[in-house]
């Protein structure tokens, strides 16, 4: 069963940048000035010789995006290593080898990577299969030379194959392993302003310093990422560390929301997920004070019990959280159609990922498409499905279905956007195939091809979409890098 802890991924797509690193106790903050201007958290940041901030720019202005390494002239982001210790080093990301080799005795490792809309992946982690070794992991730069057609599994003395790499596989050679020396290294600093949310920042030794995605916020005691709404006019705070319940409750009867956690250090928080809403994030609660139990049921498929992980509890939900609203900060300059998503308490300006898009009313993800232009696309987790207005299945429509009764219409994503995943836990490289409106509920029924005959679809709600959106329409944004 997996952890209870784990960082906003499904609602924060710039968690991968970088989750831990932050503690979670009460920070020491430089003492501040009631009466002086709010802190601009993106403000303070700044490049140094080496690490460079980049930026996206548009029509309204830019936004802070990551971090380039002037050095070996590619993007970065702070991240640890296996066999590094505690250090941090400003690295791009690297693809898992998958344990796959190019030759008849399983001892050449390849690159692999399962997602072919993607392109390969610059660097690979190869794991150790001695425990004991010093260095567990190896990082080691993709080869520039063809890969062979096929690939063998399994290991020394036990090889299989050939197996074809034509389909759904990309297979890479492996080059020359990069020492980590060869990554600038980095720290994590204090936090430097005072008030109920907080800001630090990684520095480097070339005078670099940019934001940490997570702020402190004192009142939770808790680290937290800004999450903007749907329509972009509020930011939420939700804390890092917290239980995640999906589809699971402390009752036989799966009224009583739970989730599995330690079973010596006792959660604060829960957070909510139900994956058959398009949007999923329920919201944050307090973790019940009665005492946590030994039994979790799972209504994944009807309400049955689960089996608990060593040394964890299950725990029930208590309270909604008392998470802060925080509305949109005035506009800095400019006045084009994209607008970062920056908002305050009065005290601190903070940034949430993403852009307002004032054409398309709605929050928006610079993100970079298969052609290698970056567009902002509207987020969703509708996708339109080609479907059939009449019970003989020749009248085709475009709708998106969600399971009926689970999802409000204020749950209901403006857009449905039909795309393939991101890779290296990032928005690069995503292929978007089609972006639509969701117009309203579909008024009719709904009828699909049930090969054979055609069958009314039932136990969902329908919502009629409109014809697709141009993707060139969508606003397009440029990655620029400080000299």
């Amino acid at each position: 069963m997996r952890s209870g802890f784990g960082c906003l991924a499904i609602i924060m797509v710039a968690c991968g940048v970088a989750c831990g690193g932050g503690s979670s106790g009460s920070p020491d903050a430089p003492p501040g000035d009631a009466g002086a201007p709010a802190f601009d958290v993106d403000g303070a940041a700044h490049s140094g010789t080496r690490l460079k901030l980049q930026w996206y720019e548009f029509d309204g202005g830019r936004a802070l995006a990551t971090m380039f390494d002037a050095t070996r002239a590619e993007r970065c982001a702070p991240r640890g290593f296996d066999g590094d210790g505690d250090n941090l080093r400003c690295r791009p990301a690297a693809s898992g080898s998958g344990i796959v080799f190019g030759d008849p005795g399983c001892t050449q490792q390849l690159g692999f990577n399962a997602q072919p809309a993607c392109r390969p992946a610059d660097y690979f982690q190869i794991t150790s299969d001695d425990p004991s070794s010093p260095a567990p992991t190896k990082l080691h730069a993709r080869s520039t030379a063809p890969a062979p057609p096929a690939y063998y599994s399994g290991g020394p003395g036990a090889c299989g194959g050939p197996h074809d790499a034509e389909g759904p596989y990309q297979l890479s050679l492996l080059g020359p392993e990069v020492a980590l020396g060869e990554f600038a290294q980095v720290t994590l600093g204090d936090y430097r302003n005072d008030g109920p949310l907080r800001a630090r920042y990684y520095e480097s030794q070339d005078g670099a310093r940019w934001p940490h995605p997570a702020m402190f916020d004192a009142d939770l005691d808790d680290e937290c990422f800004a999450i903007a709404s749907l329509d972009g006019k509020t930011a939420s705070c939700p804390p890092v560390h917290a239980l995640t319940s999906i589809e699971e409750y402390t009752d036989p009867g799966c009224t009583v929301r739970g989730a599995q956690g330690s079973a010596t250090s006792r959660p604060k928080y829960m957070r909510v997920l139900d994956g058959s809403c398009p949007v999923g994030f329920l919201g944050t609660f307090l973790v019940a004070s009665a005492a946590p139990t030994q039994t979790l049921y799972s209504n994944h498929r009807g309400c049955e019990p689960e089996t608990l992980d060593p040394g964890t509890a299950a725990y029930a939900i208590g309270a909604p959280a008392q998470l802060k609203s925080l509305p949109r900060a005035p506009r800095a300059s400019g006045g084009g159609r994209l607008e970062p998503l920056r908002y305050s308490d009065g005290r601190v300006v903070i940034s949430a990922v993403g852009f307002y898009d004032s054409q398309l009313a709605t929050i928006c993800y610079p993100t970079e498409l298969a052609d290698g232009t970056t567009r902002c696309v509207p987020p969703s987790g509708l996708t339109s499905s080609a479907m059939f207005s009449d019970a003989q299945c020749e009248d085709p429509i475009h709708v998106a279905n969600v399971q009926a009764g689970l999802c409000g219409d204020a749950e209901i994503p403006k857009f449905a956007v039909d795309e393939s995943p991101g890779c290296l836990n990032s928005r690069a490289n995503k292929v978007i195939h089609e972006v639509r409106r969701v117009v309203g509920s579909y008024p009719g029924p709904v009828y699909y091809n049930a090969n054979p005959g055609c069958a009314q679809l039932t136990g969902f709600t329908s919502y009629q979409l409109s014809d697709p959106i141009p993707l060139d329409q969508l606003a397009a944004a440029t990655l620029t890098t400080d000299p």
